[in-house]
Order: C-alpha cells, then sequence, then structure tokens
C-alpha cells in the first residue's frame, strides 16, 4: 500500500475516523506480539481494503472500506517520524528514518499527503501530519469540534505514549528499537487488498461484508446510503461536497463539546426519525405503540431515501436525500439549543428546566421535546410549550430519578406515545391528564413517598436536581450561581468520627452509621461553590454559625442554622429527608402543573 507510489483518499461521503482507543490498543499489542522473535510470527492478517479508481485525479485511489486502519496506521508512521525528528540533528540514523518515513507520509512535498481524510477530520489530519517532535502537543481546539476528531486525537496521544515507553535506553538502541517497530509493520502485517473499476461494485462489496456482521455505527451507514443515492441521481462532486458540509455541520451541532452538544449521533438520527418520520412506516400502523424502534435505523433510512436494497421496509412516501439533510441540519441546530439555552431565545424559567434535563441525563424526553418545539414554540404558544419542558423534567424525576421499576422500554414508549399527542395536535393539559390518570404510567403519590423516604443518592445532579425542586417548587425565579451539594454529614468519615460520641448509631458501627446515613437525600443542601468550599469537613456547629447562619440564597439550606436543632445525627437527617419529601412530591405533580401553569 505504502510502496505502491499511490495516493488515497476517503470519499467526502465515508464516515470520519471512528476507533476507539481499546481498537487502537489492540493494534498495538498486535505490533508488540509481531515484533517479539520468541512468537516466530512470519505474518499478522490485517484485514482487507477495497480501492476504486478516482476519475477526477487518476493517481489518487479512493478508499472505500478499510479507512480506520490505514489511518491508524499513518498516525504510527507520523508518531515514529517525529521521534526520529526529535533526534535528526543530533543522529544521522534519525535523520535517514526521517526521510525514509516522511516518503510514506507525503509523496513528494508536504502539499501532497499519501492519505487524505474526509471533511470531518481534513483539517485536523493534515496538521497532525506536520513534523513536530515527539512529545510535542498538538495545535489548535480541533478535538472538540466533533467526536471524530476527538477520537482521532486520542488516538494519537495513544500511539505517541506507547512509543515514548519505548525509547528509555539510551539514543542510538532507541533510535534502532522505533525503526525494527516500522519494520515489522511493514514486513509481517498483511493486507489484503481489493481494487474495482466501478465504484458501484465496490459499494455492492462494501455493503454485503457490512451486512454481514462488520461493524459500522448506524449513523455511517446511513451516511454511506443517503449520499449513495445522490450519486445515483448523479449529482455533481461540487453539490456533494457542499451538503457534506452540511452534514458535518449536523455532526458538530450534535456531538461537539466545544459548544456543548454531547450527544450521540446515532440517537440524533433515532429521535429525529421518530419525532418527524415516524408515521411513513408501515410497522407504526394499526399498532398499540407509536414508537419507532432504533433496531436497524439504517434500513429505514435507505427505505426512506428510496434505496432498492431496502424494499422490504415498507414507507407511504420516500423523501429527497438533499431535502432530507436539509431538514436534519435545521433539527440538530434546534437540538443545539434546546439542550445548551441561551436568554436570547428563552426564559429563565425553561432554560432552568433544558439544563436540568440535561444534567439529569434525561435522553428519552427529546423527542417529545423536539416535537413540542415545532408545534408549540414556533406557532408562538410559549406557555405550552415551557409546560411540556416542566412536565418531561418532573416526569423524568417521578419515574427515574426518585426510582420505580418502570423498565426503560416502557419510559421510552410512553414518551414515544406523548410524541405522537403532541403531532396530532393535543394540548400539553390533555397530555397530563391521560398521563396522570394511567396508572401503568403514573406511580401514585404514596409509592413515590416511600421512595422519597429512603432515597439515597451519589449522583451530585441529581440531587441538586431535587433540592432546586423541593427550594423553589413553581416559582420563576432563581439562583443563576454555580450551585454545589453540601454533604452535612461529611462525606469524610476521618472528619466526621471526630463527632460520633454525639451521635446514635442505632447499633451500627460508627462507619456503618456513615455509611448508611451520608448519601440520604436529607443530608445534602445547596450552596454555591465557594461556600461549600469554605464548609469543607467542618464540624456541624461550625458550619451552622460560619455558613448556614449566612445563607442568603438559599432557604433550606439557611434552616439548618435553627438552634434548635442541637446536633446533626440520624433523626435530624431523618427529619429533614421527610421535610424534602413533602416538598418534591408536591413540585412533582402533575395534576399541579396544570393549575399553576394555567393551562
Amino acid at each position: 500500500m505504502f510502496d505502491a507510489g499511490d495516493r488515497y483518499a476517503i470519499p467526502t461521503y465515508q464516515r470520519g475516523y471512528s476507533w476507539e482507543t481499546e481498537h487502537v490498543n489492540e493494534l498495538l499489542e498486535d505490533l508488540r506480539y509481531a515484533h517479539n522473535p520468541d512468537n516466530e510470527i512470519s505474518e499478522h492478517f490485517f484485514g482487507t481494503v477495497l480501492l476504486t479508481d478516482n476519475k477526477e485525479s487518476p493517481e489518487t485511489m479512493k478508499i472505500i472500506d478499510g479507512q480506520q486502519r490505514l489511518t491508524t496506521v499513518t498516525l504510527f508512521l507520523i508518531c515514529a517520524r517525529n521521534f526520529f525528528f526529535t533526534h535528526r540533528d543530533k543522529s544521522e540514523e534519525a535523520k535517514k528514518y526521517y526521510e525514509r518515513l516522511e516518503e510514506y507520509i507525503y509523496k513528494g512535498d508536504q502539499k501532497r499527503p499519501v492519505l487524505m481524510l474526509s471533511r470531518t477530520n481534513k483539517k485536523l489530519f493534515e496538521e497532525v501530519m506536520e513534523p513536530r517532535t515527539l512529545m510535542q502537543s498538538l495545535p489548535g481546539n480541533y478535538s472538540k469540534s466533533n467526536d471524530s476528531n476527538e477520537k482521532l486525537t486520542n488516538a494519537y496521544k495513544t500511539i505517541q505514549s506507547w512509543i515514548s515507553e519505548r525509547v528509555n535506553e539510551g539514543e542510538s538502541i532507541a533510535i534502532k528499537t522505533i525503526f525494527s517497530y516500522v519494520r515489522t509493520l511493514f514486513e509481517k502485517f498483511m493486507l489484503y487488498r481489493y481494487q474495482y473499476d466501478d465504484e458501484r461494485i465496490a459499494y455492492d462489496v462494501f455493503n454485503l461484508v457490512n451486512n454481514r456482521g462488520t461493524n459500522l455505527n448506524e449513523s455511517d451507514l446511513i451516511k454511506n446510503y443517503m449520499f449513495s443515492k445522490m450519486a445515483d441521481q448523479e449529482v455533481s462532486e461540487d453539490d456533494l461536497d457542499g451538503y457534506d458540509d452540511r452534514w458535518d455541520e449536523m455532526r458538530r451541532n450534535v456531538t461537539g463539546k466545544k459548544n456543548g452538544a454531547g450527544y450521540q449521533l446515532d440517537r440524533f438520527f433515532h429521535h429525529y426519525l421518530l419525532t418527524f418520520h415516524s408515521d411513513r412506516f408501515s410497522e407504526n400502523k394499526n399498532s398499540d405503540s407509536a414508537c419507532l424502534k432504533p433496531k436497524n435505523l439504517h434500513e429505514k433510512y435507505g427505505a426512506l431515501v428510496g434505496v432498492k436494497a431496502f424494499s422490504n421496509v415498507k414507507v407511504s412516501m420516500t423523501m429527497d436525500p438533499k431535502v432530507l439533510i436539509s431538514d436534519m441540519v435545521t433539527w440538530s441546530d434546534n437540538l443545539n439549543q434546546l439542550r445548551n439555552p441561551s436568554k436570547k431565545l428563552f426564559t429563565n424559567n425553561i432554560i432552568h428546566y433544558l439544563e436540568k434535563i440535561k444534567d439529569v441525563n434525561a435522553v428519552y424526553v427529546y423527542p417529545t421535546i423536539l416535537a413540542g418545539y415545532k408545534k408549540y414554540w414556533e406557532s408562538d404558544e410559549r406557555r405550552q410549550f415551557e409546560a411540556l419542558v416542566m412536565m418531561c423534567f418532573k416526569y423524568h424525576v417521578r419515574v427515574k430519578v426518585i426510582g420505580t421499576s418502570m423498565s426503560i422500554s416502557s419510559y421510552q414508549d410512553i414518551m414515544c406515545r406523548i410524541t405522537d399527542k403532541i403531532n396530532r395536535g393535543s394540548s400539553v393539559k390533555d397530555i397530563i391528564h391521560e398521563l396522570v390518570r394511567n396508572e401503568g404510567w403514573y406511580p401514585a403519590d404514596e409509592r413515590i413517598r416511600q421512595n422519597l423516604l429512603e432515597l439515597r443518592i451519589s449522583n451530585s445532579k441529581h440531587a441538586i436536581a431535587l433540592l432546586e425542586e423541593a427550594e423553589y417548587g413553581y416559582r420563576d425565579e432563581r439562583s443563576q450561581s454555580c450551585v454545589s451539594v453540601e454533604h452535612i454529614m461529611p462525606k469524610n468519615f476521618e472528619a466526621w468520627k471526630i463527632e460520633i460520641g454525639k451521635r446514635d448509631p442505632d447499633g451500627l458501627s460508627a462507619r456503618e452509621f456513615h455509611g448508611q446515613h451520608v448519601s440520604l437525600l436529607g443530608n445534602q443542601a445547596l450552596l454555591s461553590r465557594k461556600k461549600n468550599a469554605a464548609a469543607s469537613d467542618k464540624q456541624f456547629h461550625e458550619k451552622q454559625e460560619e455558613i448556614y447562619s449566612k445563607e442568603d440564597t438559599y432557604e433550606l439550606t439557611k434552616k439548618l442554622a435553627d438552634k434548635k436543632i442541637k446536633i446533626w445525627n440520624g433523626k435530624a437527617i431523618k427529619t429533614r429527608q421527610s421535610d424534602l419529601t413533602e416538598l418534591i412530591l408536591k413540585t412533582i405533580n402533575l395534576s399541579q402543573l396544570s393549575v399553576e401553569c394555567r393551562l
């Protein structure tokens, strides 16, 4: 592959780099094993590569399958080259190896790389290829632009560390060691290379391979089918590039950590289809369930754009992939706004509940919120949308955070049904009414009360969400400060056991008593991060005087300064837990929500 004199390009509609660190480590472990002479390995099978001719650039082959392996191998060559680059001024041998590896990374000059990635990773990879010392950090902030760039960056760092671990000997020995690994890679790792003149034949083989067990993400297959369909429609290369730009924009909106998105692309594709196109599929016709299942999602998208291979999936009407991609980009941007709400768009109350939905990872409510955004928000029914967002959060708290026996599939199916009702024109008041009167959907207050009285929470975001519900109820005004959870009985057992003599271990050892009570919701309170740091592991009476008595933001925390509370023992914790239970029960009562929001 690297001695053939060819250049290789990932087609614009191929997925980006997707290997996780574990896959890179597997490759490095195979290399280490093959390199060890004691193992007597003559060949290591490294998989297949599917290539096709590139009519626009005859010297460049298109990689239809195999980009993950070739990209990772190139990253290894780059890191090895960077090691020799580090020592080239002091060692003629290092200089020779550096120049030799440059020939595998660039063909002639640095403007003509041997391997060119698709637009998802193109700019990052071009910078990664530039010579730098081995331990020099990568430039820019590309790793946060999308999840694929993050994986590419992690792969580079993994290989960088692996090489560094093998160069602790003297300089000349280390240079020979690293190049011996390069030689093992070229002499023992074997690829089967299949080359086709017709790109469609190559893709037929690709689809055959990937439908028989090769693990591609649903989103990768969806992109392949949609862009292949556009190629069948004879969409020009320039237009394909334009749609690839839009696809990359969608990916950034959904997965980019730089803008705080951090959503899964596969999940977005499922939620988008479920929210806006569920009624096109016959599997939902005359069914008790409105939920379009995520299984074989790529087949549904393939059928939706009219790919003949999926004619067995019945759709009432197909869509032009260009129209579908444009609409998906729009809704990826809307999802981004819902997961990172701004004051320019939403009220403080909506912002609060959208942020809490994200904090408690209530991912299954997003189809409902997306449908509500289209039905209510874009129709200027802002009160309806606000009530819907509050309902989604409070319902999630009721059935998942506080804890019931409801399965994920049942919970997801309920949210699917609500989404369907919104799309069919139901009001939030009608949805709440149906939700509350269905015993299977809405756990009774007494059951929730019992769960709350014994509730232990180790996830700070969940604790904050519940404590804020107790603190604010239905009031719109909320603190915008950086809030944190204060453990009244310190999490640090050693700090707490100073006060053991003042407590009532109920026949338990001190450590057992601490373990059973420290995570109870009644032992947790809201404080700003600064005040929480000041409270640290101080004894209760010190915190009463120095922290709680001066609290001016959270009334429930300030109550801890009450002089009637002499010691913080098991009774005090359970009394507070009972008080919090009644406050939370009131604010997550969805019948009350209809009244408070004047629906």
